[in-house]
């Protein structure tokens, strides 16, 4: 890319209310084009003189022309609205006290997630203490051979598999322990929550086993005891 050695400009900044100056520069792109840049160098004054001025020595250090500047001295720019000390002092006071309502705010968020975050905590845990005493005298499930199950569908979700959707749901048996895995099929039928279902299936332990929760898979023979009606 070929990139001509550009200039200095002054120019009129944003809302006509100082001189700055722009440095412009041409390069060629990938094509043969001339392609024309300009970037703010900096805010110059709002006194013509002084702008020129300061331009003028920008110009020198960086060894750069600098374009015609004499515009500048019949050039009338817009009023900067200059703000009193009282105005600069109320604002800053409007300032401040935003920030500290956004702290005030920013920590009352924090304390209310640290609460409901504990209170998650103690509920699962709670849960988990209440399940275990469900379960305290109850004998493990056979995860040697497939056995018979029956529990009420108490969860549902479905997953999407290179043969399209399953669903999968958690059973509560009789015994307070939950087993998880496809749900059965039925020949007429839909298995909804709040169902109880009885079904033959190979049930597994987890890793974190405490007879409180089991995988089965490969469920069959289901039949819906809530209606008492036995499918294929």
């Amino acid at each position: 890319m070929n990139i001509e050695k550009g200039y200095l400009a002054i120019s009129i900044g944003e809302e006509n209310k100082m001189f700055t100056l722009r440095s412009h520069s041409t390069h060629i792109d990938g094509w043969g084009n001339a392609v024309e840049s300009s970037y703010h160098v900096t805010n110059l004054s709002t006194d013509p003189e002084q702008a020129r001025n300061k331009a003028r020595a920008i110009a020198k250090e960086r060894e750069m022309p600098l374009n015609n500047t004499s515009w500048v001295s019949n050039s009338s720019l817009d009023t900067i609205d200059r703000k009193s000390k009282e105005e600069l002092d109320a604002l800053k006071a409007d300032k401040e006290r935003r920030i500290a309502r956004a702290k005030e705010i920013s920590a009352k968020i924090e304390i209310n997630y640290q609460t409901i975050m504990w209170s998650y905590y103690m509920a699962n845990s709670c849960r988990k203490f209440d399940d275990l005493q469900k379960v305290a005298d109850v004998a493990e499930l056979d995860t040697e051979k497939r056995i018979t199950l029956s529990g009420e569908l108490v969860h549902i979700k479905e997953y999407m598999t290179e043969w399209g959707y399953v669903q999968k749901g958690i059973f509560l048996l009789s015994t307070g322990q939950k087993v998880y895995g496809s749900i059965p099929s039925l020949k007429d039928e839909t298995i909804n929550i709040g169902d109880v279902v009885q079904f033959d299936a190979k049930v597994e332990k987890p890793k974190d086993f405490d007879n409180t929760f089991y995988f089965f898979k490969r469920p069959t023979k289901a039949r819906l005891l809530n209606q008492d009606q036995e499918v294929a």
